[in-house]
């Protein structure tokens, strides 16, 4: 076997190694966007539970959530306050999940469950006085998806 057979079995196993490194690259890739993806459903919906939770704890915000929801007239200062905080850390879970389904990491059927449960808690006089005073402290673009979500529910 002379130098330039040898020199060819060598490019032949070195391309064979590297098509090899790819595919096993591509397999690895798809492995992490899976579990990537898996984790940031689990963040979001374990993010939204502990605002479930927070209410089931503390009778008083269910209620107090509720009354708001119903446009009730007769929240004093003290309570429109206590909603105003609940909207910004509602509303601010809900700029992550619109984040990470704009990126592709959510799914976007759970972006638009989440998206109605944020156009429910707006849409009455509370709500929409909180958007003015507060959604400057949002992205552009998630405000603008929420404000489409608000117009067409109307």
């Amino acid at each position: 076997m002379n130098w330039n057979a040898i020199g060819a079995i060598g490019e032949i196993l070195g391309a064979i190694a590297v098509f090899v490194s790819l595919v096993y690259l591509a397999i690895q890739t798809k492995s992490n966007t899976k579990a990537l993806r898996s984790s940031a459903f689990h963040q979001v919906r374990e993010s939204f539970s502990e605002v479930s939770l927070s209410m089931v704890e503390d009778t008083s915000l269910a209620i107090l959530v509720n009354r708001a929801i119903s446009n009730d007239p007769g929240l004093n200062a003290e309570e429109i306050i206590r909603y105003n905080y609940f909207l910004t850390t509602f509303v601010r879970r809900g700029e992550s999940a619109y984040f990470q389904s704009s990126e592709g990491t959510l799914q976007m059927e759970t972006w638009m469950g989440i998206k109605e449960t944020i156009v429910i808690a707006l849409r009455n006089d509370y709500g929409q006085a909180w958007i003015a005073e507060s959604s400057s402290r949002f992205t552009k673009d998630y405000m603008t998806e929420i404000r489409m979500a608000l117009n067409e529910a109307t």
